[in-house]
């Protein structure tokens, strides 16, 4: 795991350094939450003379927490499909494909790349969004209904997102020959994932205990699974012969 470790550091430096993308992403990541906490703010602050309005304002409250939250991946997928698709571009890939790093090392450390720091985006948004809500509000924008599922099923379920949208953005990053081809098969991937774990989120809030450690154990599998798959299946034949 060193030498994936080695590469992962790689990537995350590079991408560092590049502007373009962190305007494309990081932006997003920190204003997005910011506006939407201000707009929930607002609402709260329009029904609050209402009891029945305010009720329903405050629905949206763990919406956009949700929706903040989610907007952090944004920067997994960016990072997946530049995985490959980009050393591809910039002929990088050779020198890399030359080390003794086996398939599986290669894969990991592409992945946990693009998994770390989308994962420290998801959580950074979901917390801008709650701090700007508390300057607007109070605290007690903490305890409106609803507040807890975001809490207790969505955030523990974040790492689980971030994580098939870095293991299936550079599974086909390896197999996108530009880096745009990579970019929007990987953004038209995210969004059933994303949508797929709101839902999922919503419904297992009203399951039993033993069926919330079912469906932990069921996506560890699934992304082992995945892991072992996308070492397995990463063609780095295949890649080598792409190269221009």
């Amino acid at each position: 795991m060193r030498r994936a470790w080695l590469i992962a550091c790689k990537d995350m430096k590079e991408s560092i350094g590049q502007r373009a993308m962190l305007l494309r992403t990081g932006l997003p990541v920190l204003l997005l939450p910011i506006l939407y906490a201000v707009i929930a703010g607002l609402m709260l602050r329009s029904g609050s003379h209402n009891p029945r309005q305010a009720a329903a304002l405050a629905g949206w409250v763990p919406m956009y927490a949700a929706f903040s939250a989610l907007i952090g991946t944004l920067l997994t997928a960016t990072m997946a499909a530049n995985a490959v698709a980009l050393e591809r571009t910039r002929h990088t890939i050779e020198g890399l494909l030359a080390t003794p790093v086996t398939d599986e090392e290669f894969f990991a450390g592409k992945t946990l790349a693009a998994f770390l720091p989308g994962l420290a985006a998801g959580y950074g948004a979901g917390v801008l969004y709650f701090a700007t809500l508390c300057l607007i509000v109070g605290t007690r924008a903490l305890f409106l209904p609803g507040v807890g599922f975001v809490v207790e099923l969505l955030a523990p379920m974040l790492p689980v997102v971030v994580a098939l949208e870095a293991i299936l953005g550079v599974m086909l990053s390896a197999r996108c020959g530009t880096v745009t081809g990579a970019q929007q098969v990987s953004g038209l991937v995210s969004l059933p994932i994303v949508g797929a774990s709101i839902y999922l989120a919503y419904r297992a809030s009203q399951w039993p205990l033993w069926g919330l450690l079912l469906l932990a154990a069921g996506f560890l599998v699934l992304l082992a699974a995945l892991i072992y798959l996308g070492g397995k299946l990463l063609g780095r034949e295949e890649i080598i012969a792409r190269l221009d």
